[in-house]
């Protein structure tokens, strides 16, 4: 599971092309120069960009490669990637982004080299922030796999200072909505290694771990958070898994907003998704679920 989500992180930064300190979204006009100096900097990776200057406001970074120099940390390549980013709002738009695990590399897991093998990723990402109120708004964000799996997010992020990863981390979370269309057939690897993971079980068995453990998760949403209808539109979905298409809505709401200090007050308590520490994350939060099985990703 650590080469999974290692993937995905890796993904996700190489497609935002972010810097740490966040001088790359934080500039009146495009720091394409910057934005290559970030990819180039990552760890363990050897950056292969094209030559190319800004058009209209983006940053031209097409054809951009980071080769892996570390076991079990992919290669990556996008045929487009382009980056527009200004002092209040930033746009990503990532086409064909291939995630390749080393020839020869025996630290990846056989299951994650087939989930990689046909697949390629899409990203689209736009993010304003208002100074004025200290509101980041998610207007879009889609990931989309050649596969049929489809992830939308919408969010409202108060009292975030700008568009950098620290200014995100004093922010909280004020409202959230996920849109997911399953394709049926990723989430079985992934289940067996979630529960390979969790209990060290095998094929079959490890399947029925992962699908126990969310099924534990949903039963620990705290009540005040979660009416039945949104209660039995998760425990279907979790029903349905690895197998079950179709499409999940996910909305949540909290006026007070759910930031990093809740989530490390619930991180101390030793058990951060039971239902102690959840009801303390989710305390005045709201949550809607609708699942509707059988539809075409």
């Amino acid at each position: 599971m650590a080469a999974t989500g290692s993937t995905l992180g890796l993904a996700l930064a190489f497609g935002l092309g972010l810097a740490a300190s966040g001088r790359v979204l934080a500039q009146d006009a495009p720091d394409c120069a910057g934005l290559v100096a970030s990819l180039t900097a990552i760890d363990g990776y050897e950056a292969m960009i094209p030559p190319s200057g800004p058009d209209q406001g983006w940053c031209v970074l097409d054809g951009a490669t980071l080769r892996s120099r570390l076991p079990g940390w992919p290669n990556l390549s996008a045929e487009r990637l382009r980056v527009r980013p200004s002092a209040t709002e930033v746009e990503v738009e990532l086409t064909g982004l291939r995630i390749t695990p080393r020839l020869g590399d025996r630290d990846v897991d056989d299951r994650v080299r087939a989930i990689l093998r046909l697949q390629s990723l899409d990203l689209r990402l736009r993010a304003v922030h208002d100074p004025a109120s200290g509101v980041l708004t998610l207007t879009e964000a889609m990931v989309e796999l050649s596969g049929g799996t489809r992830l939308r997010l919408e969010a409202e992020i108060r009292g975030a200072a700008g568009l950098s990863w620290t200014a995100l981390g004093q922010g909280a979370v004020t409202r959230a909505a996920v849109d997911w269309r399953n394709d049926g057939r990723l989430l079985r690897p992934v289940m067996e290694l979630a529960g390979e993971a969790l209990t060290g079980a095998q094929d079959g068995a490890a399947v029925d771990a992962a699908r126990e453990a969310l099924a534990g998760l949903v039963a620990a949403l705290p009540e005040a958070a979660l009416d039945k209808a949104a209660r039995k539109a998760l425990d279907a979905l979790v029903a349905a898994l690895p197998q079950g298409r179709g499409r999940l809505s996910l909305g949540m709401t909290s006026p007070d907003g759910i930031g990093a200090a809740r989530i490390a007050v619930a991180a101390l308590t030793g058990d951060p998704l039971g239902e102690k520490a959840l009801a303390a994350v989710l305390e005045g939060a709201t949550i809607t679920a609708d699942w509707q099985p059988g539809l075409a990703p």
